[in-house]
């Protein structure tokens, strides 16, 4: 039987809180004063807006660090689980390869040194999903706290969604905008941001809290109003798919099999068209499929410097540039100088995470990384039982699609979410194979 880390409430429980808190309440102070004002921003605060937040917005990075210290070494001490143990020495050898790819451009003066900082901070990020990764697959369910964590996600959506109500008011009065169209960022630093913030709750709900259907479904209501709000398309259609996960089992409780089916064959399709319908109109940008086409949009964007690839020289293309090249900390630490960040090269901020990883590590480090990602999802694919496999085939939906909308490796809440999540999964995965030996010994016996 699998060795499982007793945990206590305090480090489980309180690992989940303190992500989903200190990301949330980094510019609660800029945000607020704001609305007393009777201002709004839309989209994002900027800088200076940002800088008054003062130390408050540090938090996170705190936790970051801290956590990244703390959990190979908890884990080295207070487990005997030798999946974890293993997964755990091949990860570091694993991310020291990629530094090692990552800092070549560097040595060979290919960028400034500076950009490295953007580098490490995004690798520790990916560090910290890791550790959440681990937490989840060793966890016991001795002691849950699900009613805890539910409230303090609740009192966060419930807290933003109120300052998205006292946004949109303003922005409707002054400016006629719609819920969608005004990309309000309720308590974070911009709209994108608070859509991914959504996502992650949506998932959480679904995947991870034991709680009702009444109590996940007024948590993905709420995710859905601060997606519709982000004016994030990506938000959007992530919190849509987790509400049709719990619709699906509500339904399966409720009605016959073969209605079931029917339903969802005929009437899934067109609610799905009706849904991104509705989303097209109220975000008021067009068509996804025509936008990224058009000229600066994700997909013409991908053609044109996939093409500038193929045409780098030799050194840059099989090593890249650096890590931290191309990604939105790279760009602050330049215009901070006041230099302008789209004068050094590769450092372009083109919402794929394919090509910023390319653009850091090239074609070598880009095989390495992307072998060691892949090797995660495929082992824990082949762990995956067949009674939780349709919550991996979501996070797999949502991971892939997150891929071409945004760089995923430096987005604190999707990148951690995603890591807890699909722990979490083969945790679940494992007990259900553990409780089925056990069956079938107490059998025999």
């Amino acid at each position: 039987m699998t060795n499982h880390l007793n945990l206590s409430i305090s480090f489980v429980t309180s690992s989940i809180i303190l992500f989903i808190v200190l990301g949330f309440v980094q510019y609660v102070p800029v945000t607020l004063d704001i609305i007393l004002r009777g201002d709004v921003v839309m989209w994002t605060l900027g800088r200076s807006l940002m800088e008054e937040s003062g130390y408050i917005k540090y938090l996170k990075d705190i936790f970051l660090v801290a956590y990244g210290v703390y959990w190979p070494v908890k884990l080295t001490f207070t487990t005997s689980n030798a999946t974890a143990i293993l997964a755990m020495k091949a990860y570091f050898i694993w991310l020291f390869l990629v530094f090692i790819f990552g800092v070549v451009g560097f040595f060979l003066d290919l960028s400034p040194l500076f950009f490295l900082l953007a580098g490490v901070r995004w690798l520790l990020l990916l560090h910290v999903a890791f550790g959440f990764f681990i937490l989840a697959l060793v966890s016991g369910t001795h002691i849950r706290e699900d009613n805890l964590i539910f409230n303090v996600l609740l009192f966060t959506l419930s807290v933003n969604v109120l300052l998205i109500f006292f946004q949109l008011r303003l922005v409707g009065i002054e400016h006629g905008l719609s819920i969608g169209s005004s990309r309000l960022t309720g308590v974070f630093s911009n709209a994108g941001l608070a859509g991914f913030f959504s996502v992650s709750v949506a998932l959480l709900s679904v995947v991870y809290l034991d709680i009702s259907q009444n109590k996940k479904t007024l948590l993905l209501f709420l995710c859905l109003i601060v997606a519709l709000a982000s004016g994030t398309r990506f938000a959007m259609i992530c919190v849509f798919l987790c509400f049709s996960f719990v619709l699906f089992d509500i339904l399966k409780a409720r009605l016959d099999r073969k209605l079931l089916i029917v339903i969802f064959v005929f009437a899934l399709p067109v609610a799905t068209v009706i849904f991104y319908s509705t989303m097209i109109d109220v975000v008021g940008r067009g068509d996804i499929f025509e936008t990224s086409l058009a000229s600066g949009g994700r997909i013409d964007n991908f053609i044109r410097y996939s093409s500038i690839l193929l045409h780098a020289e030799p050194v840059e293309f099989f090593f890249g540039r650096g890590l931290g090249i191309g990604t939105n900390t790279a760009f602050s630490l330049v215009n901070a100088v006041g230099g302008l960040p789209e004068s050094y090269r590769f450092n372009w901020l083109v919402d794929n995470t394919l090509l910023t990883v390319f653009f850091q590590l090239g074609l070598i480090g880009s095989i390495v990384f992307w072998t060691g990602v892949l090797s995660v999802f495929i082992l824990s694919y082949f762990i995956c039982s067949s009674k939780v496999s349709k919550y991996f085939k979501l996070l797999i939906a949502i991971f892939i699609l997150s891929l071409f909308t945004s760089n995923l490796f430096e987005q604190y809440y999707l990148i951690i979410t995603y890591m807890f999540v699909l722990g979490v999964i083969c945790n679940k995965s494992q007990r259900l194979f553990d409780q089925n030996n056990n069956d079938v010994s107490n059998t025999n016996t």
